[in-house]
């Protein structure tokens, strides 16, 4: 098969990216005076992560509603960007380092990712590394106006007319959507962070037998899941 038909797309969170969502629950409760499981709580409950994720509210009506919960109207775009920046950890450098590798092997490669807006602003900075593409595409959830549990990120890769479509992706619900388009999934499982906003109202079981599907608890075992679907890397 043509290597120029033969895509690998990476999710950002929990795969190229460490995700520590208590974190931003306790940078939110030094805010409020609350305790991190009560505003995790009025965080999860009031949908924002999945409003600004699907492009439901705009990026500054995003920051109104977070300066609510956070019961201070008057922290500036900074504040608010070092509050946020708590729910993130490092880099993956392993999976980062894979990205690149995957393309100097003549692949293309691109990013698909639940994300939005703000995310992109202050992560960008810190980690372009990560966000970069390989004559592959740039997949954010917040500019297609739907997350990956509906079909649009996925449709929007369908018509780019590649014949072969990796995905890795830490979610299950998400490898799902990527099988029923007839890609291939791999679930790369080492770096979860069961705090997610998003993961705790978008979570369902997978058939593991569709010989599409692989999991990798480890770099080793993503690299291998890669080359059984045809992905030999030097």
């Amino acid at each position: 098969m043509n290597k120029n038909q033969q895509l690998v797309l990476f999710d950002v969170g929990a795969v190229l990216l460490e995700l520590n969502y208590s974190g931003l629950y306790e940078a939110g409760a030094r805010v409020t005076g609350e305790t991190p499981k009560q505003f995790e709580q009025r965080y999860t409950d009031s949908k924002i992560e999945s409003k600004v994720l699907s492009g439901e509210i705009s990026n500054r009506k995003y920051l109104k509603e977070l300066r609510s919960l956070l019961n201070n109207t008057s922290l500036t775009e900074g504040q608010l960007a070092k509050i946020v920046r708590n729910c993130w950890g490092n880099q993956i450098n392993e999976t980062v380092d894979l990205k690149k590798k995957i393309a100097e092997s003549g692949y293309p490669v691109g990013v698909f990712s639940n994300i939005n807006q703000f995310a992109i602003q202050i992560l960008s900075k810190e980690f372009p590394e990560m966000f970069n593409t390989y004559r592959g595409p740039k997949i954010y959830s917040y500019q297609i106006g739907a997350t990956k549990k509906d079909n649009p990120m996925f449709e929007k890769v369908q018509k780019m007319g590649f014949d072969n479509v990796i995905y890795i992706d830490d979610n299950e619900p998400y490898i799902r959507k990527a099988l029923e388009f007839g890609w291939n999934g791999i679930l790369f499982t080492p770096y979860i962070d069961p705090a997610e906003a998003i993961r705790q109202t978008e979570s369902f079981d997978i058939s593991h037998s569709s010989t599409k599907f692989k999991q990798a608890d480890n770099i080793k075992r993503l690299k291998q899941a890669l080359k059984d679907f045809g992905i030999p890397l030097k």
